[in-house]
């Protein structure tokens, strides 16, 4: 994939701006690979490069492929796309997580509200096809397409469809809304404006001003000990536990990613090691919370009627039985990713 950045001057970083903003305001679709929608190209952050030019790199990539994926949403021509838009969103937020010791708290709030809306938009109809496909094999088949000795089960099909669809409609409305316009313009611009902008206090101006690998090692180090707290007794953790420590994990495993290029290449195998541990446990948390997204959705499409509470309990009853399982699976990730040594020390 094409780098974004290097050692470069004032003139490419008011391209890169540029063509963040041009995406952002009307949509003008990006090359991402063949295949691949709205997937980033690669971040190269230099260890010399100023933190704050770091932060503006990244969140520019970012908007760049949340602008892409809406493009190709609006036209229905990939699946993929509304996903990879999500993707975006939170590889944005984990930007201002990693980069908020050096950004403004007034600024960095007010994105943070508008980034947490549009997640909540499209949340939905991520959640429901995810669970068409959780759900597909317990009658060998797409739920929707009816079934001949089962009239209750069409039905439950029928009403989840339906649910799917009100819910693309939903994130579509969010995306031609002029609260997605302004959003993704004005963080283009509020990221580029950042490098003008004045830092909160003594520590703050140390860290934005200075090189990117000083950032690096201090938010790395900091995500990294917050994840080890919050997997603590994984196992015994309750659904809302088991969702921080995998936040937690997808900020840490984004941020690592951000900086992959900050480090001395000799420890690329060692970094390459240590973000698959994390892309492991991410994994394995998403399956655990894949588990508490299915109830939700089968009782929601149940609704209040009694037949078809039963096949949602069949559903619920269905994935239950993979929780022991998994817990042990998101257990022995976690154990993995404590074992391999941080790579910026």
């Amino acid at each position: 994939m094409e780098e974004i950045g290097g050692d470069a001057d004032n003139g490419n970083e008011t391209a890169l701006l540029k063509i963040a903003r041009r995406l952002a305001t009307d949509g003008f679709a990006a090359r991402p690979s063949p295949g691949k929608a709205g997937r980033p190209g690669v971040i190269k952050i230099p260890p010399k490069l100023a933190a704050i030019d770091g932060f503006m790199r990244i969140a520019l990539v970012c908007v760049a492929q949340i602008s892409a994926s809406a493009q190709l949403v609006r036209t229905g021509s990939d699946r993929e796309a509304l996903h990879q838009m999500r993707v975006g969103l939170r590889r944005l937020r984990a930007a201002f997580a990693a980069f908020k010791s050096i950004l403004l708290p007034g600024d960095l709030e007010a994105w943070k509200k508008e980034a947490k809306w549009l997640a909540g938009e499209l949340d939905g109809a991520r959640d429901l096809d995810v669970f068409i496909d959780q759900v597909s094999p317990l009658q060998g088949k797409r739920p929707g397409n009816g079934s001949g000795d089962d009239p209750a089960w069409a039905l439950f099909g029928s009403r989840l469809l339906m649910m799917r669809a009100a819910a693309y409609e939903q994130a579509l409305a969010a995306i031609e809304s002029q609260r997605f316009a302004v959003f993704t313009r004005d963080c283009a611009d509020w990221a580029g404006a950042a490098l003008g902008q004045p830092a909160a206090d003594a520590k703050a101006i140390s860290l934005r001003d200075g090189n990117s690998s000083v950032l690096a090692r201090h938010t790395l180090s900091r995500l990294h000990h917050r994840l080890r707290k919050a997997g603590r007794h994984l196992t015994r953790l309750d659904p809302a536990g088991r969702h921080v420590a995998r936040v937690d994990t997808k900020k840490l495993r984004y941020t690592a990613e951000f900086f992959g290029k900050t480090f001395d290449r000799s420890e690329e195998g060692h970094r390459l090691r240590y973000i698959a541990s994390l892309t492991a446990l991410q994994d394995a948390l998403g399956e655990l919370n894949d588990l508490a997204m299915v109830e939700k959705c089968a009782c929601a499409v149940a609704g209040h009627s009694a037949e078809l509470a039963f096949h949602a309990g069949q559903i619920i009853g269905d994935r239950r039985t993979e929780q022991t399982r998994l817990l042990a699976k998101a257990a022995r990730a976690f154990g993995r990713w404590r074992e391999a040594e941080p790579f910026w020390h």
